[in-house]
């Protein structure tokens, strides 16, 4: 497989010279581009085209970078045996020369035309035979410009019709994006012959046959690239698997080491404040106690016993997550007289706020009424701490076929859309302008836990026009 043929011109088929726009006009050059994989095969292909033109004695000249210049000036003096001539090859640099007409990344035609008659312009009047080699298109496909690289083909095949000379161009094969068969097909479609790369070492002098097997070629090499990147995908998709995996192990781990952490952390504040609270609680039993001081110790009660709430919902989501769920022990129970009992210490323990109550009935249930009555205090709370105090709150318990269904309703600004989604995960709450008591955003997590427990489901519907209701249905006994 040879680079060049000391022939006049070539003409396709039809007496014409491809090109991306068509079949030019018969005119006496060759444009042939070779495709190569590696660097020794590029540098010797072209040295056998630039030393055939030596010994025709035609005027060559080349474009090429500054690295392959060395290359090919190299490989030549060692095949001549000695030094290049002047007049034998002019090397020109190939960045240089596309900084001449390139315009906004695209070759101007006007500004080629310039620099190359400014180029092959000679003082002797040398009317040899002009052989040249250019890589500019390659610069231009390696930096992912096709477009330019197929209007720069053009623009010599152009230049040929004013002035004739053989052109070899080269690309590497791997310029090519393997996505991109077109741009292969354009760039082949510009040229009037075709090498394939060194890895067809057979003869092959029809042109036809030589497209083919480039075509072939980089149609092969495409597949090894994309399965080369889809490896490579593979390999680091695996990766990040393992990383995750890894990340979520250390999370995991944290996240029992923290809930161990809370739950002994709950059991040793537990003591204490158990001491603390029976002490405060035997003085204000005492005779004498002077009011400043038995309004101060009731302040002390309260805050203790609101300590010792947060402190079992801290237990409870402990319990929550490491034993994957809140134990419960089921025991019949009226849940109407349950609720009941709970509204009237509300009631007690909040004078001012009118709190109404409904059932249909008795509402029998095999439940743990501990429990449930925890959830029912929990939705009862956060109706007195949000609800609006100048309206009542309703509480509902209905017994209907084979569930019993409880509900807490009351006015007042809605939930906003956003937090309605995560109302039960813990730590989440309202915010502190609206709440009128501060608390963990821990109760209708617990709450939540709680009914799922019980094979039950609780639900929440919030707005300005009907308010906001805690919906919980369990099954009956």
């Amino acid at each position: 497989m040879g680079v060049s043929e000391n022939t006049a011109g070539l003409p396709d088929k039809s007496g014409g010279i491809r090109s991306a726009s068509g079949v030019h006009p018969h005119v006496a050059h060759g444009h042939g581009v070779q495709f190569y994989g590696s660097e020794a095969f590029f540098v010797a292909r072209v040295s056998k085209y630039l030393l055939d033109g030596i010994a025709a004695r035609d005027r060559i000249l080349v474009v090429v970078t500054s690295e392959h210049r060395e290359r090919l000036e190299a490989c030549v003096v060692a095949e001549l045996g000695r030094a290049i001539a002047a007049n034998e090859i002019q090397f020109v640099d190939a960045r240089g020369m596309l900084e001449k007409f390139m315009v906004n990344g695209r070759p101007d035609a006007a500004r080629f035309d310039a620099a190359l008659d400014a180029l092959l312009a000679t003082e002797n009047a040398d009317t040899r035979p002009l052989r040249l080699f250019g890589e500019m298109v390659d610069l231009l496909t390696r930096g992912g410009n096709i477009d330019a690289a197929c209007e720069l083909e053009d623009l010599w095949n152009a230049a040929a019709r004013r002035r004739p000379f053989r052109l070899l161009c080269a690309y590497v094969l791997d310029g090519f994006r393997s996505e991109d068969a077109s741009a292969f097909a354009r760039v082949c479609a510009t040229h009037d012959r075709v090498w394939p790369t060194e890895t067809f070492e057979t003869d092959v002098r029809d042109d036809d046959d030589r497209r083919a097997i480039a075509t072939l070629q980089h149609r092969a090499a495409s597949l090894e690239t994309e399965i080369a990147r889809r490896r490579e995908i593979e390999d680091q998709l695996r990766a990040s698997i393992e990383r995750e995996r890894a990340a979520r192990v250390v999370a995991e781990a944290n996240d029992t080491f923290k809930e161990e952490f809370l739950a002994m952390l709950g059991h040793d504040l537990r003591n204490p404040l158990n001491t603390v609270l029976t002490t405060v609680r035997l003085m204000l039993m005492e005779d004498g106690v002077a009011p400043v001081h038995e309004r101060r110790l009731k302040r002390v009660v309260a805050s203790g016993v609101r300590m010792q709430r947060m402190i079992e919902q801290l237990l409870d989501v402990t319990r929550a997550r490491l034993s994957d769920g809140i134990p419960v022990e089921p025991a019949p129970c009226d849940l109407a007289s349950l609720a009941a009992s709970i509204i009237d210490e509300a009631k007690g323990a909040n004078p001012e706020r009118a709190i109404r109550f409904t059932t249909n009935g008795a509402c029998p249930a095999l439940v743990d009424a501990d429990r449930i009555g925890q959830v029912i205090s929990n939705l009862l709370g956060n109706a007195i701490a949000y609800g609006d105090v100048d309206k009542p709150i309703d509480v509902t318990a209905r017994c209907e076929d084979d569930r019993i269904s409880i509900s807490v309703r009351n006015s007042g600004p809605p939930i906003d859309k956003d937090l309605l989604e995560r109302l039960f995960e813990p730590f989440t709450r309202r915010s502190a302008a609206v709440a009128r008591s501060a608390g963990l955003g821990l109760g209708l997590y617990i709450s939540d836990q709680i009914v799922r427990g019980h094979g039950g489901s609780i639900r929440v519907s919030s707005s300005a026009e009907e308010g906001t209701a805690f919906h919980v249905e369990l099954p009956c006994r």
